[in-house]
């Protein structure tokens, strides 16, 4: 063999090398561009799992907002929404029910913030976990200026505040602090600092990000049937002039006066909703000779309860009694 030949067969030699190293390079990286997709297709298809299975929670959020579905409360009881609201609510005001759905403790799964506004302003944090839904309590300087992040301002007092996020160990509800006031003591990141770098932290760091929308859902109305929410005295003025009516609830008794008749009556009454069911057990009258007569009746009257007063209707007339 001449060396034209040898050098032909060398370059024909390395050709099919460099070629088998190309093809396997090739492979390789296809290999690695496969993984790499099936990388990505593996994440796609977790994060549309969890959002499917986020739409499905809310659902469930939505049910316990629609009163057909109960929750653990605080005390891990189970509790059907309108009934907790009863123990929670200061007033018996019409109430605009609004919500909104964000990731508040960074687990991958939203939770429903519920927000009620009327007479007052308070919230409920319902959150799911192992197939059970929690709701947490919060009034309105508990949950401030709630942020898309879950970050909120948590209002303790005039000398102490809080940047926070929820946490929710073994279903119960923590606060981790991410900025802190106390007095004269600044943290941020568990760190002190100094009073403008907190403030300038509270600028550039929480105020700019954008606040949660809040979506109407429905008004409600929760009345409380106990005493202490509608007992008192009431009083309807006659527009003639002649005279007054008084209702008195009081000690689980209700009392009825008529000014101009001379006439009470006095018994029990039961309460539904807004609605009091007065049973008058008893009625006195004094008679032209100023005496007093006792009688024993049996009598049934229903008032309604509403926020600017009880309401009675007395031969198609709409009697107006304003509480005292």
């Amino acid at each position: 063999m001449n060396n034209m030949e040898k050098k032909k067969l060398l370059t024909i030699f390395v050709a099919v090398l460099v070629l088998g190293s190309l093809s396997v390079l090739a492979l390789l990286l296809s290999n690695r561009n496969m993984r790499k997709f099936d990388n990505m297709d593996k994440q796609l298809a977790e994060l549309d799992a969890i959002e499917a299975e986020n739409e499905n929670i809310k659902k469930e959020f939505l049910e316990v907002m629609d009163n057909k579905k109960e929750f653990l409360d605080t005390n891990k009881e189970k509790v059907k929404i309108n009934d907790h609201i009863k123990k929670i609510a200061k007033s018996e005001k019409q109430l605009d029910l609004s919500y909104t759905t964000l990731d508040i403790d960074d687990d991958g799964y939203d939770e429903l913030i519920a927000k009620f506004e009327g007479y007052d302003i308070f919230y409920i944090i319902l959150n799911y976990d192992n197939k059970n839904i929690y709701g947490y309590d919060m009034t309105a300087s508990d949950m401030m200026n709630l942020k898309t992040d879950g970050s909120f301002w948590k209002n303790e007092s005039s000398t102490k505040g809080s940047v926070v996020k929820c946490k929710f160990p073994d279903n119960n509800l923590n606060y981790h602090i991410l900025a802190q006031f106390d007095g004269n003591k600044y943290v941020i990141n568990e760190k002190n600092v100094k009073k403008d770098e907190f403030y300038k932290y509270l600028q550039d760091e929480f105020y700019s990000k954008t606040s949660v929308e809040w979506k109407k859902y429905k008004e409600v109305t929760f009345y409380k049937e106990d005493e202490s929410f509608f007992g008192g005295t009431y009083v309807y003025e006659n527009p003639n002039g002649a005279g007054k009516q008084t209702l008195i609830i009081r000690n689980n008794k209700i009392e009825w006066k008529n000014e101009i008749s001379n006439v009470t009556r006095t018994g029990d009454y039961t309460v539904e909703k807004n609605t009091v069911d007065a049973t008058y057990t008893q009625e006195s009258t004094v008679n032209n000779n100023k005496q007093l007569e006792t009688n024993q009746i049996s009598r049934n009257t229903k008032y309604t309860i509403m926020e600017d007063g009880v309401y009675y209707m007395q031969e198609g007339v709409k009697m107006k009694f304003v509480k005292k």
